[in-house]
């Protein structure tokens, strides 16, 4: 996006219905209560702004850049799934499970998960919030989750909700 530079700045030209034109120069004369912020590319998507949104595109338009920010929010969202107790592999540390999450890929970046608890007791609470202490690690592969916990295996059930970023 760039900003107009005109040669002249204000001066319109006025074309009469006879077809005569005269050039004038346009200022408001609106006696203004607030003044309001100028239409700029300054105000509108500065260079600062368009590079994070659209890196490496040369003067990006307002458009351009809610586009991107409209895929870019596209790629936010959150799993959820159920990691039942009986389903950790090994006999020692580390205890993996891996389920299957269809259209997972590799470049999803889990964020940190959070106990769905559903209709728990107080009890089933603190071992859903135990069994979730466990997990050290996520891993986003392409139509799986990999959890790991490098010191104890979940006792209880849980279903957990994670977020994430593409």
């Amino acid at each position: 996006m760039t900003d107009r530079k005109p040669t002249y700045p204000h001066r319109v030209t006025i074309t009469r219905e006879d077809g005569g034109q005269e050039t004038v120069t346009w200022e408001y004369a609106d006696n203004p209560i607030t003044e309001g912020t100028p239409l700029s590319k300054a105000n509108l998507l500065d260079d600062a702004n368009a590079q994070l949104i659209l890196p490496g595109v040369e003067d990006p338009t307002v458009n351009q850049a809610l586009g991107a920010l409209g895929e870019k929010t596209r790629a936010l969202g959150s799993v959820t799934l159920t990691l039942p107790a009986a389903g950790w592999q090994g006999s020692a540390a580390p205890y993996i499970q891996t389920v299957t999450v269809e259209g997972m890929t590799a470049e999803w970046i889990p964020g940190t998960p959070v106990a769905v608890p559903g209709e728990l007791d107080n009890a089933g609470l603190i071992a859903l919030q135990e069994a979730l202490g466990c997990v050290g690690k996520i891993e986003s592969k392409t139509d799986t989750l990999c959890f790991t916990c490098p010191e104890d295996k979940p006792a209880a059930d849980m279903t957990i909700r994670i977020p994430g970023v593409m």
